[in-house]
């Protein structure tokens, strides 16, 4: 059999096709082993599976190799049992990349502290409410000591300005 042929796609007859673009077809599985294939020469009825053709199966899909290991020893993976290399096991590397460490970071200075942003919350917050008292002290005797607007103003004050300052400006 020529390897230029007729291939059925999508319930069409396409070609003729060389090898190159067969071999390209199956690398990207437009064809499988089971498309309808005929040989350029073969007469229109001779629709047959690419499996059927041995010899254009093995080019077009070639068989995979089979990997196999040998047996190998793991045992003695993380201990030195060679006395010419010692210091090869892991936990003196693991030493030796600690040791490293600590030599690099003594050479150089620690980095400084980051720099603490000032909090001038508790001045604001005794800047406001100083005058905030003694202006409810000071309308006391005239407005009378018992005056619900007066104690309304100095409790409400003090827990509205406690709130704004240390609840709603939190990041302030």
């Amino acid at each position: 059999m020529s390897h230029s042929c007729y291939l059925i796609e999508a319930g069409h007859a396409t070609g003729p096709h060389s090898l190159e673009v067969l071999k390209q077809k199956a690398a990207i599985h437009v064809i499988t082993a089971d498309t309808p294939v005929r040989s350029v020469d073969a007469p229109d009825t001779d629709w047959r599976p690419l499996r059927e053709l041995p010899e254009l199966h093995a080019l077009l899909f070639p068989s995979r190799s089979t990997l196999t290991l040998g047996s190998a020893r793991f045992e003695s993976v993380n201990a030195s049992t060679d006395a010419a290399t010692p210091g090869w096991d892991v936990t003196s590397l693991l030493r030796a990349n600690v040791a490293h460490e600590r030599q690099l970071t003594r050479s150089a200075p620690p980095p400084p502290p980051p720099a603490k942003p000032r909090n001038r919350r508790r001045r604001d917050y005794l800047l406001l409410a100083i005058p905030l008292n003694i202006g409810c002290f000071a309308l006391a005797p005239f407005l009378g000591y018992v005056n619900p607007f007066l104690i309304g103003l100095f409790v409400m004050g003090n827990i509205g300005l406690a709130w704004l300052l240390y609840g709603v400006m939190d990041p302030y």
